[in-house]
């Protein structure tokens, strides 16, 4: 908890950060409400890899609602971190309201509910193109 909050003072200010990274972490609640408090406000990250990082359903559906808001993140991948139907249906939400997003990857070997989320679905729901 206390490396997340270190992180958001990190990045306050900084554009020179493109690309969180977290693997094999115990991202617990608490944690990931902090990085989604920092995914709604930056405005400089444009990937984020959360892998082997325990984010389960929770987590999913917080990183969801920042990217919402979000106007800068390109590239979302989640690898083997248990997002469960809630959190990729909360994920597939997001899609719909964010307009930056380019890449969205979800894949949990485990799961048979999670498979990699194309955003060639937002083209056809909202029929606009996937880039600026």
């Amino acid at each position: 908890m206390e490396e997340m909050k270190g992180l958001e003072v990190l990045l306050d200010g900084s554009v020179n950060v493109k690309q969180l990274a977290f693997k094999a972490n115990r991202l617990n609640a608490e944690c990931m409400k902090e990085l989604s408090k920092i995914l709604r406000k930056n405005e400089t990250i444009k990937e984020v890899i959360l892998s082997e990082s325990r984010i389960g359903s929770l987590g999913a559906t917080l990183i969801a609602s920042a990217l919402k808001v979000n106007s800068c993140l390109e590239e979302l991948h989640i690898w083997e971190d248990a997002v469960g139907s809630k959190g990729a249906e909360e994920l597939s939400k997001m899609i719909e309201a964010n307009s930056t997003l380019k890449l969205l990857i979800i894949f949990d070997s485990s799961s048979i509910t999670a498979t990699p989320l194309n955003l060639f679905r937002r083209w056809k729901i909202t029929n606009k193109p996937l880039t600026h």
